[in-house]
């Protein structure tokens, strides 16, 4: 009997920690619950791929009638099609096209398909109503991230059950090793993510970086705190280091800052496992400091932040982007600090139904692809398959 094939296809390889997270989540969850299934990841740069995700790794691409003969080749010898995680049904093209069109390859195919946490976007045009339509009115399970996403995927016209499960990331964890150049030292290490892009248009980059380094002043002022930047998404326009160094050339404390420069989901967890606080922008850079036990203030730039901060009942640590406040900020970081042991026990505690629901997603995976193997795992339950 052959191994049984399992196709993920997400954002991973792409230079982004947090699509890198959720990939490596994902594989890792599936090789717990169904260990003798082949897994090829689906995504960008192959040799990433496979570096991160310890899987054969292949180009997600139809633009080419090589890559896209290549494409359909695996997906007609795949047991199940999974379209696994983060913000991937936004309704600009470049983003949910390509896998929107892998879904709709394998249905017609006759191959189970499964949305895995996906996080969906309100749609804006009849043509992504329409591919969403056809392909998660035709999946075998549907499940969203957060409550939003499945309400957006409600707005797209697709009647049918949706799961709101947890991000795959959230079953992380640091394996026992500190990041290098990391030392905590007697003085209290704040963790800050910061990215270049929001969703508001009318936010210049400048000036956003002005209002995130009056918020880091507050905090030194309030914690003397020691503070290490940690960009998450690396190349292209939206670099985060790029924009990191703007906000501490905006800072007018002088205060040791020290920026980070790792690219893979374990050295962020490395680094986030030895900070008292986190602050973060990035949404990975809250599950990440989750999974770790370090308590986190999100800035929520993105429903997916306030989402995320709210299914661990912790919608009070969410700061809006657009009303920033550097007093405010520096009075809920400092406020963590003096508890932070008591936050830390406590976020432990509320991560642990999300990393269930995160479990269950792998087994529902594991079963459609049709894995005699598959088991249950810290009482996982698998999701019912759609008839």
């Amino acid at each position: 009997m052959t191994e049984p094939l399992i196709l993920i296809a997400g954002g991973y390889g792409h230079g982004n920690v947090g699509d890198d997270a959720i990939g490596m989540a994902i594989c890792r969850l599936l090789r717990e619950v169904a260990g003798e299934a082949r897994i090829v990841v689906l995504g960008g740069d192959p040799l990433r791929l496979h570096q991160i995700m310890g899987e054969d790794g292949c180009v997600l691409s139809w633009r080419s009638p090589l890559r896209a003969a290549r494409m359909l080749t695996l997906v007609r010898h795949a047991d199940a099609v999974v379209i696994g995680g983060g913000g991937l049904l936004l309704d600009t093209p470049h983003l949910y096209r390509p896998y929107l069109l892998l879904a709709l390859a394998a249905e017609l195919l006759g191959k189970p398909v499964m949305f895995y946490a996906v996080g969906a976007y309100p749609p804006t045009t009849r043509l992504y109503r329409l591919l969403a339509r056809l392909t998660l009115g035709r999946a075998k399970v549907v499940t969203a991230r957060d409550e939003f996403s499945a309400r957006s995927i409600t707005a797209a016209g697709i009647r049918r059950r949706v799961s709101v499960t947890a991000d795959p990331a959230i079953t992380l964890s640091p394996l026992g090793k500190t990041a290098a150049g990391v030392d905590r030292g007697s003085r209290p290490l704040i963790g800050i993510s910061l990215r270049p892009m929001h969703h508001d248009p009318s936010f210049e980059p400048h000036a956003l970086a002005i209002q995130l380094a009056a918020c880091l002043d507050a905090i030194v002022d309030r914690t003397n705190a020691r503070l290490l930047l940690i960009p998450m998404h690396f190349g292209r326009r939206d670099d985060d280091s790029l924009f990191q160094d703007l906000v501490v050339h905006a800072m007018t404390r002088p205060v040791p800052v020290e920026m980070a420069a790792y690219q893979r989901p374990n050295d962020v967890l490395a680094m986030v496992s030895r900070c008292d606080v986190v602050l973060g922008m990035r949404l990975h850079a809250n599950v990440l400091a989750a999974a770790a036990g370090t308590p986190s203030v999100a800035l929520a730039y993105d429903p997916k932040v306030r989402e995320f901060m709210r299914s661990l009942g912790y919608e009070d640590r969410v700061v809006n982007l657009n009303s920033l406040e550097p007093a405010d900020v520096a009075a809920r970081v400092a406020d963590l600090l003096a508890n932070r042991e008591h936050a830390s026990l406590e976020l432990r505690e509320r991560v642990e139904p999300l990393r269930a629901k995160a479990r269950a997603c792998a087994l529902t995976a594991a079963r459609l692809a049709g894995c005699t193997e598959a088991t249950v795992e810290s009482g996982a339950v698998a999701l019912e398959a759609e008839s």
